[in-house]
């Protein structure tokens, strides 16, 4: 159901040109102590991370499509913090969970990595930690739901910019 007359569903997929590792915050596994985010189905693309990073890449494009700040914040919506309250705008975009694309299996291994002190640039002692990486081959079904006033509304642009940004793989 759309509040607003002009409705967009953009859909596609995200295909991993790299091992990707998008972690649980959590050391919960007995295999690895960086495990990925799975759900039911496997491992997933948190729909928040996804928003984050298109968000970023427009905030420094937006100067070079002829958008301002406002254009953004109604995009992808705005919070306001307080001393006492928090009050938050939505915006008209709605990026969901990319979800393996089915009869995709869901191929992961664990890597070995070294944690390096900045300073001498050698191995920090006893920091030897492993990851778990989706491997190269994932495919991610993308999908995101845009409902704004017209084809004319100023946040197309951005719009736009994004998925040439998606499909160009830069991010």
């Amino acid at each position: 159901m759309s509040y607003r007359p002009y409705r967009l569903e953009i859909t596609g997929v995200l295909k991993a040109e790299a091992p990707l590792h998008i972690g649980t915050g959590e050391r919960l596994s007995l295999a690895t102590d960086a495990p990925i985010l799975r759900g039911d189905a496997g491992p997933y693309i948190p729909g928040s991370s996804l928003r984050g990073v298109l968000r970023s890449h427009l905030n420094s494009e937006a100067p070079l499509l002829g958008c301002v700040r406002d254009d953004i914040e109604s995009l992808f919506g705005k919070t306001e913090s307080g001393r006492q309250m928090n009050k938050s705008a939505i915006g008209r975009i709605a990026i969901h969970d990319a979800h393996l694309s089915p009869g995709v299996a869901s191929a992961s291994e664990v890597r070995d990595h070294v944690r390096i002190d900045r300073c001498s640039g050698a191995a920090v002692s006893g920091a030897k930690f492993d990851a778990e990486v989706a491997l190269s081959e994932a495919a991610f079904e993308f999908r995101a739901s845009y409902e704004g006033e017209s084809e004319k509304d100023r946040e197309l642009a951005l719009l736009r910019e994004a998925i040439r940004q998606l499909e160009s793989g830069e991010t």
